[in-house]
């Protein structure tokens, strides 16, 4: 039977991504790469119990991570702007909403990072800055 080759070699990795590969699924491999990558590791004799060491490791670390994570994303949810950064953001919304300047995250950068506060703090003083500077620019035209 030919066997599919890969780039790098599946005989050429490293061991721990070989044993990502074999305890891995087919949503992320080739079930010809998953079952190259069990036949290598069983030539370099590495053992079933150290392979579910570590994977049950990289779990934990992934949970770990995944924990730390949930977290910010409370901590992010009352953040809020300085009255300072309002002002600036104020200021400079014809630049931002035009696209000329970045000044912070993006509303959907701050959506995305749970900033649940400073979205409404942003999208106020950008709506509040740019009718601003259209009544500014109205009354300036009509003087």
């Amino acid at each position: 039977m030919k066997r599919a080759k890969f780039f790098p070699p599946i005989e050429d990795r490293e061991t721990e991504e070989l044993i990502g590969m074999a305890h891995s699924s087919i949503d992320y491999w080739q079930q010809e790469a998953i079952d190259q990558a069990k036949i290598e590791l069983d030539k370099r004799n590495i053992s079933k119990e150290y392979q579910l060491e570590l994977v049950n490791k990289w779990n934990e670390e992934f949970n770990e991570y995944k924990r730390k994570w949930e977290k910010q994303l409370q901590q992010n949810e009352l953040e809020l702007y300085s009255l300072g950064q309002q002002l600036i953001i104020f200021l400079i919304s014809p630049l931002i909403l035009s696209g000329k300047i970045e000044y912070d995250m993006s509303i959907t950068d701050l959506k995305n990072q749970n900033f649940i506060e400073k979205v409404k703090q942003r999208r106020f003083a950008l709506i509040s800055g740019a009718i601003f500077y259209l009544t500014m620019f109205y009354i300036l035209l009509k003087m």
